[in-house]
């Protein structure tokens, strides 16, 4: 498997495990993720902290994040 998709693939579950170190460990340092919701863009060192926002979201919003 090439390093490319090895980064995809934990980029995807980084996301559905709600796993930080995962999703962190997938991008590079100059990551930029644009969330018109959230007053700033994530980085990729705000990115842990962006994730638990996103999980309460989801939930305020009768979501289970399943």
């Amino acid at each position: 498997m090439t390093q490319r998709r090895s980064h995809r693939i934990a980029y995807i579950e980084g996301w559905d495990e709600l796993d930080a170190k995962k999703l962190v460990g997938a991008v590079t340092d100059d990551f930029v993720f644009d969330d018109p919701m959230d007053p700033e863009h994530i980085t990729k060192k705000s990115l842990p902290d962006y994730m638990k926002r996103w999980d309460a979201r989801v939930k305020a919003l009768g979501g289970t994040g399943d």
